[in-house]
């Protein structure tokens, strides 16, 4: 995502965001570590957002509206002028003053105003739009970390309850040695995957701690609930789709070429027609003689050529070029949520292949294994072997569960901000 700039040009809004992060003094020890569920994100996120970044962009509105005002009470020219005039048999004194009116410059200028206060409203709502965005996937992140941590931590114990009665049956020269010797090193690797989730987890939650501002405390089940029933996530990137008009991205380049267009009609009324309007007073003396005079002057010029169309010119220019680049970051926008949503498509399908395919077939296997060994027709190394295969699989169906919760929760998210109504400058949604 990025922002506007006076020339056209873009930067990314989340290196704006961040260096403005940078500059605030709250870190993210000051506060005791607080639970963080869904539920309460995008309240976090906007609290999070007026206590720090969001203060600047609130400011410069505040500047811009008032600016407006200045330029509504204005006048465009008032000259005073007093003459005296001395001669040896007259003395005249006169007294003049004329107001200037440019025809349409203060109703020009007042749109411009108007313009430039939407123009910082919309980047700020971009801006605000980035920082939840951010906030909402460093959320997913630690989130999809937990679900991994967990679902380990369970992978692991039921490892764990096998090799207990696996070891007695090596001892007893029931199994081959090698079987358990599988299992020790199985159980050896879970625990270093483990370690290594658990590690991400505490990173993915410091990120989203240190994006925020605040300490968030740790989680031993995720917040969404950990496991998905039958029916795989749905996403909403469709909908998401159909709101896409109210992107603060786009909205931010459609007031940024309002505001250009202000501006260049409000520079060409500057050079527009000039209306006069004078009145003045002259009083002449001679000896035994005082005559006052009064008089009332009315003047329109009307200029030939203007100075400022090459400016008027480049501005539109530049206001041509970012309707375009509006139109261009539609066609992006509108690829990238297409993709999201051929991505969720994606996921659920391989996930219903695995569990209308694999999943079921390597349970029966595992079950019809454990009948014939009660039975006497199986070995018990068979057995340990196909529920180790059955847990592997089950282990790659709660990655795409954690995958498709992912995708889902931002989907949501999305569409929940594109949704809200919300005051760029910081307030309450």
């Amino acid at each position: 995502m990025q922002r506007v700039t006076r020339n056209g040009t873009r930067a990314p809004l989340v290196s704006t965001i961040a260096a403005a992060l940078a500059a605030w003094s709250v870190p993210a020890t000051a506060s005791e570590p607080t639970p963080l569920p869904w539920s309460s994100l995008l309240e976090v996120a906007a609290s999070a957002w007026r206590d720090g970044p969001g203060r600047a962009p609130g400011a410069r509105i505040g500047g811009e509206e008032r600016a407006a005002r200045e330029v509504a009470g204005a006048l465009e020219g008032l000259n005073l002028e007093a003459r005296p005039e001395l001669a040896h048999e007259r003395s005249e004194v006169a007294l003049a003053a004329v107001l200037e009116l440019r025809l349409g410059v203060g109703a020009s200028r007042t749109r411009a105003a108007q313009a430039r206060i939407a123009q910082a409203r919309a980047h700020a709502s971009a801006l605000r739009f980035a920082f939840e965005r951010e906030a909402i996937t460093r959320w997913v992140s630690w989130q999809e970390a937990a679900l991994r941590v967990e679902h380990l931590t369970h992978h692991r114990a039921i490892v764990d309850q096998e090799l207990g009665p696996v070891r007695a049956a090596v001892q007893a020269r029931l199994l081959a040695e090698l079987v358990g010797e599988g299992l020790e090193v199985e159980l050896v690797r879970m625990d270093l995957e483990l370690d290594q989730a658990r590690v991400d987890e505490a990173q993915a939650r410091l990120q989203l701690a240190a994006w925020l501002g605040r300490a968030v405390a740790p989680v031993s089940v995720p917040a969404h609930g950990g496991e998905a029933g039958d029916t795989a996530p749905v996403s909403r990137w469709a909908e998401v789709l159909a709101h896409l008009e109210g992107h603060p991205e786009l909205v931010e380049l459609a007031a940024a070429a309002r505001a250009v267009r202000a501006e260049a009609a409000a520079l060409e009324r500057a050079e527009g027609p000039v209306l006069g309007l004078g009145a003045s007073v002259r009083r002449e003396t001679a000896p035994g003689e005082e005559v006052v005079w009064g008089g009332l002057d009315v003047s329109l010029r009307w200029p030939l050529t203007r100075m400022s169309a090459s400016d008027a010119a480049r501005l539109r220019a530049e206001a041509v070029a970012l309707e375009a680049s509006a139109e261009v970051r539609r066609v992006s926008l509108t690829a990238e949520i297409e993709a999201r949503a051929a991505h969720h498509a994606a996921l659920s399908e391989q996930l219903a292949r695995l569990r209308n395919g694999a999943v079921p077939r390597l349970a029966g296997r595992a079950e019809r294994l454990a009948h014939a060994l009660r039975a006497g027709r199986a070995s018990l190394e068979a057995l340990i072997l196909a529920r180790r295969d059955a847990l592997e699989l089950h282990h790659e169906e709660a990655q795409l569960i954690g995958r498709l919760l992912a995708s889902a929760l931002e989907s949501e998210a999305m569409l929940g901000q594109l949704r809200a109504p919300e005051d760029p400058g910081g307030g309450e949604r």
